[in-house]
């Protein structure tokens, strides 16, 4: 028989012996608790052709507690994999848009409500042009601008909302052509009108190719 038969033949005794011996210990003071000993068995023969212990050989540390403190916390792992596309959003725009432009064509005076006949842009419909009112179809955020040319001595331009009137504008240079002109962000309801009323004033220009007159709004978002 070798040497190392010979010195295997002793550690798988002694495995036997110390196996032995645990199962005694278990009985007489209970099961032992994860992490109170440690075997380690390294059969490694030194150069000398000797055991040494103190190097390899058999190892059993005892310890008091069930484990060593917590180590220290690792990096992060890596990023997984992106989750579902979450449900769609409210857009700030209406489906369909909402907006107007219409021009002034022909005269008006006193307090007349302005009916401004040359509809060029009237998405949604909500623009009549027989009574030159804007009617909301929906409850939102609007905003409206209106230019108004004199020929007159002077004119105020009232913006309406509902007959209660929002915003004005004058033009009083007797001397020469003058335009009233303004703009407003209002907050509808759905059915609201808004229009453009004269306030005691002398005539409009009539125009029928230049443009001057204008009215104009559009939807920013619904409520």
């Amino acid at each position: 028989m070798s040497l190392r038969q010979v010195n295997m033949t002793k550690v798988a005794a002694l495995l036997a012996v110390l196996a032995f011996a645990l199962k005694g210990f278990e009985e007489v003071h209970g099961a032992i608790q994860p992490g109170t000993c440690r075997l380690v068995c390294d059969p490694f023969q030194s150069q000398s052709g000797t055991h040494d212990l103190g190097a390899n050989g058999l190892v059993i540390p005892l310890a008091s507690s069930g484990g060593g403190p917590p180590g220290p916390v690792g990096p992060p792992g890596k990023a997984g994999p992106p989750g579902p596309p979450g449900p769609k959003g409210d857009s700030s725009v209406t489906r369909g848009g909402v907006a107007f432009y219409a021009t002034l064509k022909e005269d008006f005076g006193k307090d007349e409500v302005l009916k401004f006949t040359n509809v060029i842009t009237n998405l949604g419909g909500c623009y009549d042009s027989s009574t030159g009112t804007f009617k909301s179809r929906a409850a939102g955020v609007y905003h409206f601008s209106y230019y108004i040319v004199k020929t007159g001595v002077s004119l105020r331009a009232d913006l309406v909302l509902n007959d209660k009137v929002m915003a004005g504008a004058v033009a009083v240079d007797a001397l020469h052509t003058d335009t009233a002109s303004n703009s407003a962000v209002l907050q509808l309801r759905a059915g609201d009108r808004v229009y453009v009323r004269l306030n005691k004033s002398d005539r409009t220009l009539k125009d029928t190719q230049n443009l001057f007159s204008t009215f104009s709004g559009y939807l920013l978002y619904e409520l």
